[in-house]
Parts: structure tokens; sequence; C-alpha cells
């Protein structure tokens, strides 16, 4: 290589390197709204004497919570450069993840068939959200492991599969039950977060954020409230029930 192209390469501006105190940031943050908004029927259900839970239950909640502390954890390793230990817990992201899918899936059903049961009007575009959440988690992590060896497609795509979660746990909060306009506000101001970071570190919006984003925005009602209302929707959904 010649002294000038030594030159032209110092000279050139090195991208600024993201801080990964966002990520951890938001993983914490994702962890006290499930812990609070779970707070009654889960974490603290023996204090508050809400009605006992199945082992499905038990089981989706420990899942749940156990993806949202290794997504924390997983944050947080990389903040402190331990990155091997960070790709050995990768595989356990992995199974982790298909325990998710599959124990969500079967809540989101079991509790279909329930309300079904009960004469609940709002099963069909209940378990048409539910079912979403569970498909765009699935797309976006499968998509997030096989891009591994692209961080920086990989950690924005475990972000926006675990900001799905929130959804639920945010309509749970005492101060937001009974006000859906708050918590569609509360579910986008994570997703907007860190799209403005990305747009004020980098100078650009990450196009994980671009494409992920709009399938972490097709979990909220207004996006699959008009397929629930489908006549082959209902039929689906009432021999998915039956």
């Amino acid at each position: 290589m010649s002294a000038q192209s030594i030159a032209a390469v110092e000279e050139e501006p090195r991208p600024r390197r993201p801080s990964h105190r966002l990520f951890v940031g938001m993983g914490l943050l994702s962890l006290v709204v499930v812990f609070f908004g779970f707070a009654r029927t889960y974490f603290l259900k023996a204090h508050y004497g809400t009605p006992p839970l199945t082992m499905l239950f038990h089981a989706h909640g420990a899942v749940f919570t156990a993806w949202v502390l290794l997504f924390t954890s997983q944050a947080a390793l990389i903040a402190r450069h331990h990155t091997r230990l960070h790709q050995k817990l990768g595989v356990a992201a992995g199974i982790l993840a298909i325990a998710v899918i599959g124990l969500g899936t079967a809540v989101v059903i079991v509790t279909g068939r329930r309300d079904l049961a009960a004469g609940d009007a709002a099963v069909f575009f209940q378990l048409a959200g539910g079912l979403a959440g569970m498909i765009i988690f699935a797309f976006l992590v499968g998509f997030a492991l096989r891009q591994r060896r692209v961080p920086e497609t990989h950690k924005r795509l475990m972000l926006l599969a675990t900001l799905t979660f929130l959804g639920p746990a945010l309509f749970r909060l005492p101060f937001v039950v009974g006000r859906p306009g708050i918590g569609f506000m509360l579910y986008l101001a994570p997703l907007f977060l860190v799209i403005l970071y990305d747009r004020v570190s980098r100078g650009h919006i990450h196009r994980s954020y671009l494409y992920g984003g709009i399938l972490v925005l097709a979990v909220m009602p207004p996006v699959w409230i008009p397929l629930s209302l489908s006549p082959a929707w209902r039929r689906f959904a009432t021999w998915l029930l039956s």
C-alpha cells in the first residue's frame, strides 16, 4: 500500500460507535413494564389474591420473563465486551424463542376458547392480535439469528422482537386500563426513541428499524382489527377454537 493510500485511510472519518447503553436501558425498561403490568396476575398474585393459574400460564409467564431477562443480559454482556459469552448464550436464545412462540400460541388459543365459551364478542380480534404478535416475533427473531454475524442488524431486530412483548403488559398497567390512547402512545414511545437515537447518533436510521418497525406496528389493533372482522377470519377462528 502506498503512502498516499495509507494517508487516505487515516484521514477517512470513522463511523461513530453506537452506545450499547440504549439496548441495556431498553431491556431494563421492558423488565419494569412486564413486572408492573403482570404484577397482579403473575408476579405478586399471592399478595393480590387473584385466581390461580394453570401450569400452561405459569410456564408462559416464566418463559416470557426469561426472554426479557436474557435480552437484557445479552445487551449488558456486549456493553462489557464479553462477546464470546454472548455468543454462547445465543444458543439458549434460539431455544427460548421456540418456547416463547409455542407457549404464546398455546395461551392465545386456550384463552380464545375460554372467551368464546363465555360469549365474549371480542374473542375474534383478540385472537387475531395474539397470533399476529407471535408471527411477528418469530419473524424478527428468526431473521435476527440469521443475521447474528451482522451485529448492527442482529441487535436491532432482537430489540424490536422484545418490544412486541410490551403491548399486553402496558395495557394492564393501572393508569392505562380503560385508556387505550395512552396505551398506544406508550407502546410506540420506545420504538420512536430507538429510531430517534439512531438518527442522532448515526446520522441515519438503520434499515432494520425501518422494515422491522413496520412489523412491530402491525401488532397494533388498527392493523389487525379489519382482518378480524372478515367472514373468512371468523370461520377460521371458529374452527381453530372448536
